[in-house]
């Protein structure tokens, strides 16, 4: 799969209700209807944890590959949600097309909004963070540490549902750079701030600089699921 992951931002007109409002009974409606789109998530920014990038939301789409997303790129569907942009969001977002490696699967309970279902997320709570490798670190050393040493850590935060990785690819817009996105999903944020409190997470944390700089920005979300994902296989931790 080939995702499409990109940073958002309300109008200055707009407020956050009205924002996420319009998203929701009018935008999404229409940026859903590309053809071969299997996946539309958009992740609310609730609070910034940590660092200094300003995000109010997170969009995800899944394709089936980079050609499927490509020639849904060229049609009319594709033309008209990007044409709806400018009626509620700022345009200076930035976008990059991705591969995501899955550490513990999260499991969507039903189709997504558009789809018939509630638009139920895994958790309660999806912590989203960016991640920049170390500049003595090629890209492939990076995450393979990441697979390999870093993952088996912070997968072992005690409620953790669910552990992914975004691998940015080729930005297509914007002007953010970043080398990963890393999603947690918890049930809640009682449980998210227990697992912050154990030894297990300080684990985690200690080892980020031993591949990765340390100046990532955190944000806590809460997750509009308009089409749910394809299912994931088991996660690397889980196999």
């Amino acid at each position: 799969m080939s995702k499409l992951i990109g940073t958002a931002y309300r109008r200055p007109d707009f407020t956050r209700e009205e924002f996420f409002r319009y998203w929701r009974d009018v935008h999404a409606p229409i940026s859903g209807r590309p053809p071969g789109l299997r996946g539309y998530v958009v992740s609310e920014v609730v609070r910034k944890l940590t660092g200094d990038l300003e995000v109010e939301a997170f969009v995800e789409q899944w394709w089936d590959d980079e050609a499927a997303f490509r020639a849904a790129s060229q049609t009319p569907e594709a033309a008209a949600a990007w044409e709806d942009v400018a009626n509620y969001a700022r345009t200076d977002g930035t976008f990059w097309l991705s591969q995501e490696e899955s550490y513990i699967s999260p499991v969507y309970p039903d189709a997504g909004l558009l789809r018939g279902g509630a638009g139920g997320a895994p958790g309660g709570l999806k912590m989203i963070g960016s991640a920049h490798k170390r500049d003595d670190f090629t890209t492939e050393a990076f995450f393979e540490y990441w697979r390999s040493v870093h993952a088996p850590l912070g997968g072992k935060a005690p409620g953790l549902l669910g552990y992914v990785v975004t691998q940015l690819g080729e930005r297509i817009a914007g002007d953010i750079s970043c080398d990963a996105f890393i999603s947690l999903w918890w049930p809640d944020e009682e449980s998210f701030n227990a697992a912050g409190a154990s030894q297990e997470q300080a684990a985690a944390w200690a080892d980020v600089a031993n591949y990765a700089r340390t100046d990532g920005t955190f944000w806590l979300c809460r997750e509009h699921v308009f089409i749910s994902p394809p299912p994931y296989a088991p996660g690397v931790l889980q196999r």
